[in-house]
């Protein structure tokens, strides 16, 4: 089969089990994703209430974590593909190994930053501000959310296997009960209320390490006391072979980078938008939430996808891992039509929430999520090949190759010589950056008909 063929919809439609798997991994994945975007958004709101320089201290104290984060996502990424193949070989001890790996990875990356931040929190904010009260406050602010990063370090590590191991609304419930702990700290600490003092962003820090400790002790109070895939033993952890540890790092350092570059290219877009002119920055951030709750509703789709794929890999049935690739490849983007048609309906009322901006603003606001709903099913397509198939198999170096060089080769020039040297309208600069996604789509398609990436990672592991 080098793509899909005659009695495709028919065969994918019958087959319940699949669909009935593939649903109940994506849409905690998904619901986890939308509730984060949403509820980050109430905490800019509560802080917004204090002044300026409480939601850029968050801003800027936030920084730090978020480049940590990328990083726990590629280990998380990693944990989750190697999880997949071994409990699709039914193979307990070595989920067991690779979280420990895992742990390994992400507690030796986040330790060293949380005990930085923790010693020299106001020296690392000065590195990007000069203004006396914004270090002070977002000094304070990174001081008291570096204590979580182990923790989130942890969870994510966990959840990553979960989701793997057929544990996947652990993660969701104990996500959503954090984020509950943190926006009821945050809503009596930052303003405070209920007599309790009033610390501005200092009280968001509080309320999310409070959410961390929250998060964290519930997940593996749910899985250890259900006794799922992802709860072994301490010492099935610590003894992990030396092969593992050098395949779980080459898979790894390339999902690190591609995150960390692909978002590093996503900046320098906002930065020739920001030199386009503040009208044009806001058209593009104010539409920019919409785009990412589009594409926060397949996240779980892609994740799905990877984890699915990967147990038939490590169980040792390549034909039917790429049998599925082709039913994700075709139901994210035919889905993704029908998002992109309710995008349309509602533009205008969307666009209504902002009655304060400017109108050449909304006009070019009203552009872009015009090009945001007839291209979101190929974004979702490339989401899927990349995030979903291509790593499911380990082809992580093919992806960080192709995915990076197609913002950094074609996208960023695209973007510098439309904006900035040709100086058209913010939606057409839009527009044209898409141009890669168009490269990627190709290249991933071609990928996926050669069937390099159906790779087993457990099957050959030495005695």
């Amino acid at each position: 089969m080098s793509a899909p063929q005659a009695g495709f919809f028919r065969r994918t439609l019958a087959d319940r089990p699949f669909l009935a798997s593939a649903l109940a991994l994506a849409v905690p994945i998904s619901l986890q994703h939308v509730l984060t975007s949403l509820f980050s958004l109430l905490d800019v709101v509560m802080l917004g209430q204090v002044g300026d320089v409480a939601v850029a201290s968050a801003a800027l104290g936030g920084k730090l974590y978020g480049v940590l984060s990328l990083v726990m996502s590629g280990v998380g990424g990693g944990v989750a593909i190697f999880a997949a193949q071994y409990w699709g070989k039914q193979d307990r001890e070595g989920v067991a190994r690779v979280l420990g790996v895992g742990l390994r990875f992400a507690l030796g990356a986040a330790l060293p930053v949380s005990l930085l931040s923790w010693i020299a929190p106001y020296w690392l904010i000065s590195q990007f501000s000069h203004d006396p009260a914004l270090i002070s406050s977002a000094g304070g602010f990174l001081r008291v959310l570096a204590l979580g990063f182990p923790l989130a370090a942890v969870t994510a590590t966990f959840a990553a296997a979960a989701r793997a191991t057929d544990a996947v609304r652990a993660p969701l419930v104990a996500s959503v009960t954090g984020l509950c702990v943190n926006l009821a700290c945050n809503y009596l600490l930052i303003s405070g209320r209920l007599g309790l003092p009033a610390l501005g962003a200092q009280g968001a820090a509080i309320g999310t390490a409070v959410a961390r400790v929250v998060e964290c002790g519930l997940l593996l109070s749910i899985l250890y006391g259900t006794r799922r895939g992802a709860a072994p033993a301490l010492t099935a952890m610590l003894r992990v072979p030396s092969f593992l540890v050098r395949r779980f790092s080459s898979l790894v350092w390339p999902l690190a980078f591609n995150e960390l570059l692909w978002s590093l290219g996503l900046f320098i877009y906002y930065v020739v938008y920001a030199r386009m002119g503040t009208s044009q920055l806001a058209a593009v951030s104010m539409v920019g939430p919409i785009e990412s709750i589009c594409i926060d509703l397949f996240v779980g789709f892609g994740s799905a996808c990877a984890i699915v794929l990967g147990r038939e890999l490590g169980a040792g049935r390549p034909e039917r891992a790429y049998e599925y690739a082709w039913r994700f490849a075709v139901l994210g983007p035919l889905l993704a039509v029908l998002v992109g048609g309710v995008v349309l309906l509602l533009r205008d009322p969307i666009l209504s929430l902002f009655d304060g901006v400017g109108a050449a603003s909304l006009a070019s606001g009203r552009d872009i999520l015009f090009i945001i709903a007839v291209t979101l099913w190929f974004k979702v397509f490339n989401m899927v090949a990349c995030m979903g198939i291509l790593r499911s198999g380990g082809d992580t170096r093919f992806v960080l190759v192709f995915d990076v060089g197609a913002i950094w080769v074609i996208g960023i020039p695209a973007a510098i010589l439309a904006g900035l040297v040709f100086e058209l309208p913010v939606a057409w600069v839009f527009a044209i950056i898409l141009v890669e996604e168009f490269a990627k789509f190709f290249i991933w398609s071609w990928r996926i008909r050669s069937r390099r990436w159906l790779n087993s990672l457990v099957g050959d592991e030495p005695a």
